[in-house]
């Protein structure tokens, strides 16, 4: 529309501009389904992923404890220890931000749920049953909706979820132990048996009280006959699940009174004495180099002997490996080391700069007026820079 000069009007185009139609548009909620949905799928999923990740780790942790404070497998915890860490591993393949974002523990209808077998639980094995089902099950939710963000991420879950079944049959085949843990054992006590009986269970049941975690019956002056009766006085004494009972070298003994067995370098093989004495059994092995020890763990020891560290009264050696051997245990070995040779109260803090805080002494606290009150003192000591 044009005026008598050819001009558009102004006016006319203040009005068409202001009543042009606009687009016609959605609400925000309906702008893109498919972007809506595919962003409400991956939120969803992500719920998914947090919600197992924590529910395996949860269980991994719940069977290591059982592990580690009723059993007596160094070797078991060192592998469930691993797996849980190459789950957070695999975790670390996930934004742990989006994870984050997406949880929603009050939003969760699943935490209301619960059945009544959830609330009880009989023993030990039911609680490790029920951990090692839970695991396994966030596994393979993990492996499944893993695929929708990170295949590598499944791949790695599949792996860990076939270590998994591996372990966890392991963990419930073997039974439950019902004396301490050397896992919890820092003081070790090496006894003869050259008092008369009494004193003999009198010292050994002192000592334990005072707070001695294991004590090894190593005679080699008395007859088979005798020492038995020694270990029978001994075992009608002391409570296996303050003080551990270990006899030096004699696997026939160990055997015939249900005890672990502490070997030398020249002793039976570690394989042999395993098929005489089962699973149920602590097998400990002295070793003065990390070669030995390397091979010890390998060849299934629950625990070391490490020496000898300094001069000592009891035996006599011409090489001593010292604190070099033992910072080299502390950083290689992942089992529980003792070390032993000339140990004494002023040289502990030599020992705990190396990373070792476990201790194995003989005449020093055995032969000692004051045993008992020694014992405790050590203990004291231990329990204080326990690792």
């Amino acid at each position: 529309m044009k005026d008598s000069t050819g001009v558009l009007s102004t006016r006319v185009l203040f009005y068409q501009s202001r009543f042009k139609p606009k687009p016609a548009t959605l609400p925000f909620s309906k702008i893109s389904a498919a972007t809506s949905a595919r962003s409400l799928r991956m939120n969803s999923t992500y719920r998914i992923l947090d919600a197992n990740l924590n529910r395996a780790a949860e269980g991994l942790r719940t069977i290591e404890d059982f592990i580690r404070f009723d059993r007596e497998d160094a070797v078991l915890l060192s592998k469930l220890k691993n797996l849980r860490h190459e789950l957070t591993t695999a975790a670390g393949l996930l934004d742990r931000q989006l994870l984050l974002a997406n949880r929603d523990t009050p939003g969760d209808d699943g935490t209301e749920l619960t059945t009544p077998s959830e609330l009880q639980r009989q023993s030990m094995a039911e609680i490790v049953a029920a951990a090692t089902n839970r695991t396994q099950q966030a596994l393979r939710c993990l492996e499944e909706f893993g695929k929708l963000v990170s295949p590598d991420f499944s791949l790695k879950i599949k792996d860990l979820r076939y270590q998994a079944y591996d372990l966890f049959s392991l963990v419930e085949r073997k039974p439950i132990q019902t004396t301490k843990s050397i896992l919890d054992c820092f003081l070790y006590v090496l006894i003869d048996c050259e008092l008369p009986i009494e004193k003999f269970v009198d010292r050994a049941k002192n000592i334990s009280k005072a707070g001695v975690d294991v004590l090894q019956i190593r005679e080699k002056k008395r007859s088979t006959a005798e020492i038995c009766e020694y270990v029978k006085a001994l075992q009608s004494t002391i409570d296996p699940r303050v003080t551990k009972l270990i006899i030096n070298d004699r696997v026939d003994i160990a055997a015939s009174f249900g005890l672990s067995v502490h070997l030398g370098q020249d002793d039976l093989s570690p394989s042999a004495a395993k098929k005489i004495l089962g699973n149920g059994t602590l097998l400990g092995i002295s070793t003065h180099d990390i070669q030995q020890a390397q091979i010890a763990v390998s060849e299934g020891a629950d625990y070391l002997g490490c020496g000898p560290t300094f001069p000592s009264t009891t035996k006599s050696f011409d090489h001593f490996p010292g604190l070099p051997f033992l910072k080299s245990v502390a950083a290689q070995i992942d089992c529980p080391a003792f070390a032993i040779g000339g140990i004494t109260f002023d040289r502990l803090e030599e020992l705990f700069s190396v990373g070792i805080f476990r201790v194995a002494l003989s005449a020093a606290i055995w032969n000692a007026e004051n045993s008992t009150e020694l014992a405790a003192r050590f203990s004291d000591k231990l329990k204080a820079h326990r690792r």
